[in-house]
């Protein structure tokens, strides 16, 4: 597998490309911390992620200056058409694939010494999933990703009679159930949205209303596992249980979070 490597800057280089031209148009921290502009900072990037990052705030920074009556639309279309950049847990061998921006998790269990072992942070456009596949979008290309293997999205385990698995954005939890589906609060660059995650299939955004999840807040709480709770598996690191309240029923479920060492 092909090993990814951090790319830091270099002090004295920063400083020389900051003085070499006093009459260059000024240059912001951003646009030289990485190669490809609009990638982070010591991560495995391209040009063409580098861009779509760009393009994805330039729209953020619009819906939050100005939200008007289309904005919602307009947020529902991204997410259809081009997904949303989330983050997961990744391996080297993806970036032979779908190719997300990549950088060394912050858990030393996903650090080993031979590097082909190691676990990376990812991000990428996702839109959804599909059975056994996580659908990325890469520019005018659809990638189904194979769940578990080179893209790990945080796992939610609804415990009970049937238990169902959902998939959220890494470090994202569980709001409320509604409809079948998994409703959460979930941050992508200081911009915030309510994702309804069903079992399988396309996911789906509206723009959140305070006053309309405190009762599901208000009945979030943790508890301990029951005996039909899974054992950690990696990429996981830890698991804890969770009361969250099923809207149609108005009674609570429990559900099993899959988290790493956050």
């Amino acid at each position: 597998m092909e090993e990814i490597r951090r790319k830091a800057i270099n002090p004295a280089l920063l400083g020389v490309l900051l003085s070499a031209n006093a009459f260059a148009q000024p240059q912001c921290y951003e646009d030289l911390a990485h190669e490809h502009k609009g990638c982070p900072e010591n991560s495995v990037c391209d040009a063409e992620m580098g861009q779509a990052l760009l393009r994805w705030s330039a729209q953020v920074a619009r819906w939050k200056e100005a939200a008007s009556p289309q904005t919602l639309s307009e947020i529902r279309a991204e997410l259809r058409t081009r997904g949303i950049p989330v983050e997961f847990y990744t391996l080297p061998a993806a970036q032979s694939g779908h190719r997300p921006v990549s950088w060394a998790s912050e858990c030393q269990a996903h650090n080993p010494k031979p590097p082909a072992a190691r676990v990376y942070r990812g991000r990428g456009f996702v839109k959804g999933t599909a059975p056994g596949h996580v659908l990325v979008q890469r520019g005018n290309t659809e990638h189904r990703v194979p769940a578990g293997e080179l893209l790990q999205l945080g796992r939610v385990r609804l415990l009970g009679a049937r238990p169902v698995d959902f998939y959220l954005p890494l470090g994202e939890q569980p709001l409320y159930f509604s409809a079948g589906k998994l409703h959460a609060l979930v941050e992508v660059d200081d911009f915030y949205l309510l994702l309804a995650v069903p079992e399988t299939g396309a996911w789906e955004a509206s723009l959140p209303s305070p006053e309309g999840h405190r009762r599901a807040q208000d009945t979030l709480e943790d508890v301990a596992c029951p005996p039909e709770a899974l054992p950690i598996a990696a990429p996981f690191l830890s698991t804890r249980c969770r009361r969250v309240l099923d809207i149609d029923s108005g009674k609570p479920v429990v559900v099993q979070l899959f988290l790493g060492c956050g």
